[in-house]
Formats: C-alpha cells, structure tokens, sequence
C-alpha cells in the first residue's frame, strides 16, 4: 500500500488538526513514494539535511505528522506486518482490542468481502475516542 505525496500532505494537515494521537494502526504494510526533501519543500518546511534526498519511510513519515509507534494489520506476514488478521474474520484477537489512536485504511477496505465485519474490527481496534481514516483514491491520480 503507498501513499502518495500529494495525499501525505493533506493527511498531515488532518492529524494536526484533529490532534491524532498514536500508535498507529495501518491496515497492510504502508510505503511511502517520496523522498525527505520532496515532503519538506511539500509542507513548505526546510528540511534539517537540505542536501540529502534520502527515501522516506512509514515510520518517518508518521513521526513527522506526531504519531509514534507504527503497526500494520495484514492478512499474511509476507510484506513484514506486526499483526496477522484477516478483516473478514468476526472475531478480532484481544491484542488489537484498542490498541491504536488512529486506524488508517489506505486501501485495504476496498479488497475485504465482508465490509460490515471489517469496519466493526477497526472500530474495535481503536481506544476511545479513536480517529479512523480511510482513504480511497483512483490509481490514475496518483
């Protein structure tokens, strides 16, 4: 699951503004298609290494919106998720029952059969007063 530049700068803006508060779940592994610099020159903020254009990460990038403590949700470990756990299930594992400040779906939702199941788990995931986000965008705008 990548996330655009475009979409990380608006998504910053909207965790700033809601006062999002981590960890953070993400429903798959999230990548990141930008580098440091291009996200600074962004959010109009002078990178501390102006020189360096180094590969951002989910880490880094979250970290630089206030969230610690990344997470990711997926149906397998074969992208190197934190947690195995199928959306469609009905029974979420007690080590995900509010675990997270913020759940963000950055496409997960759109490939899970039993929608009502999946959105009863995020909202399970969250500790009160929990911030889902959910974000669905056509490939040909990125």
């Amino acid at each position: 699951m990548g996330l655009a530049l475009n979409v990380a700068v608006l998504l910053r803006e909207w965790f700033l503004a809601h006062e999002a508060k981590g960890p953070i779940g993400t429903l798959g592994v999230m990548d990141v298609g930008f580098t440091e610099k291009a996200f600074f020159k962004a959010i109009g903020k002078m990178s501390l290494w102006p020189s360096a254009d180094r590969a951002m990460d989910a880490r880094n990038y979250f970290e630089r919106c206030g969230l610690t403590d990344l997470f990711s949700i997926d149906v397998s470990k074969y992208e190197g998720a934190d947690f195995e756990f199928d959306l469609n299930s009905d029974d979420l594992p007690s080590e995900l029952r509010g675990k997270f400040g913020v759940v963000l779906n950055g496409g997960t939702l759109e490939h899970v059969f039993h929608v009502p199941n999946a959105l009863t788990n995020i909202s399970r995931m969250l500790m009160p007063g929990g911030l889902a986000v959910h974000i669905f965008a056509d490939e040909q705008l990125r």
